[in-house]
């Protein structure tokens, strides 16, 4: 695993990233810069995209998990608020973001962390 401790630790700093864009996309629907809060909602996506693609090749090294679960959950998400974006429901978003989106992204980022900070310790 120490091969692969660099790019650990790049995912624990971009899961903590992610967050922060989560945040801003908030404060862009509520300062009505909606194609701003989009692209990053593209980038959202593409970070937690990522984040999968560099866990699956070590995913047999790793202990008992729900990230499979997770992240289609955390998708799920991201993909009702993406499209009420597009259908200009920017309110029903904001609540969405709040009480589906980042509850399951902590839940994702938890399990992330659970995974992968005991090989960053070693």
């Amino acid at each position: 695993m120490e091969k692969y401790l660099e790019v650990i630790n790049r995912i624990m700093r971009l899961t903590e990233t992610i967050l922060e864009g989560i945040g801003y996309v908030k404060a862009q629907i509520n300062e009505t810069n909606y194609h701003e809060a989009m692209v990053v909602l593209d980038d959202i996506s593409k970070g937690i995209e990522s984040i999968h693609n560099s866990i699956e090749p070590i995913m047999e090294r790793l202990p008992d998990n729900n990230i499979e679960i997770l992240t289609d959950m955390l998708n799920q998400q991201l993909e009702q608020v993406d499209k009420g974006m597009e259908n200009g429901k920017e309110l029903e978003v904001l609540q969405k973001i709040d009480t589906k989106l980042i509850p399951a992204f902590n839940a994702w980022k938890i399990e992330v962390h659970r995974l992968l900070k005991p090989y960053t310790l070693s």
